[in-house]
């Protein structure tokens, strides 16, 4: 199994990602000119350093530290070719004791309804080591916590502000 030379530089926009994960296996990413991450269906069993994510599906897209990527396992192997082709993601955003409800794009905020924000990504940073969980998670089939918590849309009482079950 090669293993992977550590880069104390902060990734960029355009590197490619290697992420290892639990059983010895890698998953990978991209960093887009948004500063969020693509994550890719492609997981192998070796470290592939030029690996064709063309042809691969999204898994989810999010924001992750970056000062966290660099002291994490994580490691940037090269640039993907679809950086630059990729266009602003969508998340959900909820200030906290409020049931207003927005669309993050891009560091835009746009009101929206519950119906069309109900699908999309909490918009929040994630660490590595949750991300590491979620893709163990997908590629085992299990449910993933801390997706199921954020998918939750709250609602408040609009006198106290306190979060209603």
């Amino acid at each position: 199994m090669e293993k992977i030379k550590k880069n104390n530089a902060l990734p960029i926009a355009g590197d490619l990602l290697a992420i290892p994960i639990k059983g010895g296996n890698y998953c990978y990413a991209g960093l887009t000119s948004f500063g969020d991450c693509v994550f890719f269906d492609l997981m192998t069993q070796e470290l592939d350093k030029n690996p064709n994510l063309k042809e691969e599906k999204i898994l989810f897209r999010v924001y992750v530290d970056l000062r966290s990527i660099k002291k994490s396992k994580w490691e940037v192997i090269g640039h993907w070719g679809c950086g630059d082709n990729i266009g602003p993601a969508r998340y959900r955003n909820q200030p906290v004791g409020s049931n207003q409800l927005f669309i993050y794009i891009n560091g835009n905020l746009e009101e929206a309804e519950l119906d069309a924000v109900s699908d999309l990504e909490l918009f929040v940073v994630w660490m590595p080591i949750h991300v590491e969980q979620r893709l163990d998670d997908y590629y085992n089939g299990r449910a993933n916590a801390a997706v199921e918590f954020f998918k939750k849309i709250k609602k408040y009482d609009i006198n106290t502000g306190q979060e209603i079950p």
